[in-house]
């Protein structure tokens, strides 16, 4: 969950990438085709009013929703299939050196062109729906597998149709090369000037301790992990800390935006705070916060809030599957692999001072050395370099 100060830096990455990737450079009143995902509106409002801001014309187009695409597939005849909507033509035929495209939802929404085509996956989507169909009842399996079937083969599909494919952590990148064998990686990063550690959070001699999990509730995975932490781990980590639980004062800080209802029924207990109104700018809820509970077990891909965590010196508590950035276990980040093994290593950070600061302080200086935007920017421009030969 991006804030709109990263928002903002993140737009002027992709505007710097374009004007470095492109050949001749942009003139007032030229057209800029702004196309993008309903996942990513926020990003895309900001790019609007930039690419007004500098004397250009955004034309915008935002993909199909999930259903749509969906539908649209099962639905549409060979005519419909191959319609391009009035004055698409004319966009197509400006100048344009590179095409980068977020996520193959977008990749529908591109006519037959010759500029190279940059897609970067987040995730693979039909894993973190797999994963989802795993847990559903016994008698739906069938059935939801088919969609995941459909999903897979489209989803392959639009990976043979870039000039380049990117994924953010090795894991994607394993999966992706059995399709095509060119994938690179590059990170999703942190801005290490906005993301500070100052103090470590165990040493105050605060009353309350923070555990916290946060996340958008729209996404399944964000969903699955805040039900199995408020079902599973949190009350055997009441059992199991109490009285010492309480004398301290511990919380469970559930924090998101438009948290449901069902989510919020789950628990009575009043040492789980659920907030929505917390902080737009998460490097804010990171500092009055002093673990990060990150149980995920339906996704992929690398977690921003895993990311921010360890760059704010909080220390990151989650699965296998959320270690895609592959820190070191025990040193820079701590998997769990169970509802009683988070409650062991939860009660170990928070009782173990010298154990807490060894992963705050090895967390940041991972984020340092191979997560920071400098670097991350400077890995994608490369990306462009290589495909600009195309064009």
């Amino acid at each position: 969950m991006l804030t709109d100060q990263q928002l903002y830096k993140y737009a002027d990455i992709l505007l710097w990438g374009l004007k470095t990737a492109r050949k001749g450079a942009f003139k007032k009143n030229d057209v800029i085709l702004l196309q993008y995902d309903p996942a990513a509106v926020g990003l895309a409002e900001i790019l609007f009013e930039k690419i007004l801001d500098l004397g250009m014309n955004p034309v915008q187009r935002m993909g199909l929703t999930f259903g749509m695409e969906q539908r649209f597939y099962r639905k549409a005849n060979g005519r419909q299939l191959m319609f391009r909507a009035p004055g698409e033509k004319e966009l197509c035929e400006n100048q344009f050196d590179l095409i980068h495209v977020e996520t193959s939802y977008v990749m529908q929404n591109i006519p037959a062109t010759e500029i190279p085509i940059v897609l970067v996956e987040h995730n693979v989507e039909y894993l973190v729906y797999k994963r989802f169909v795993e847990k559903a009842p016994l008698l739906l399996r069938p059935f939801l597998n088919i969609d995941v079937l459909k999903l897979k083969h489209w989803e392959e599909a639009m990976w043979t149709k870039a000039t380049k494919l990117v994924s953010v952590s090795e894991t994607e990148k394993e999966i992706m090369s059995k399709i095509r064998k060119d994938v690179v990686i590059v990170s999703n990063g942190v801005d290490i000037k906005q993301f500070t550690i100052n103090n470590l959070q165990l040493t105050k001699n605060k009353k309350e301790k923070r555990i916290l999990f946060i996340g958008e509730f729209k996404w399944m995975q964000n969903r699955d992990a805040i039900e199995w932490i408020i079902k599973e781990i949190w009350p055997k980590l009441r059992a199991e800390f109490i009285p010492s639980m309480e004398n301290e004062g511990v919380k469970l800080w559930v924090v998101g935006r438009s948290i449901p209802d069902s989510i919020r029924k789950l628990t009575s207990d009043r040492d789980v705070v659920f907030d929505d109104q917390a902080p737009k700018e998460t490097e804010e809820i990171f500092k009055k916060s002093d673990l990060l509970l990150a149980p995920i077990r339906v996704g992929g891909g690398t977690s921003f809030k895993i990311l921010e965590a360890m760059a704010s010196g909080v220390p990151v508590i989650t699965t296998e599957l959320g270690n895609a950035m592959e820190a070191k276990e025990g040193s820079e980040i701590v998997v769990a692999k169970s509802a009683q093994d988070f409650v062991f290593k939860i009660k170990k950070l928070l009782e173990d001072k010298e154990f807490y600061e060894s992963i705050s302080r090895n967390g940041r200086k991972l984020i340092e050395n191979k997560f920071n935007w400098e670097k991350i920017a400077n890995d994608l421009d490369l990306v462009y370099e290589s495909v600009l030969p195309y064009a």
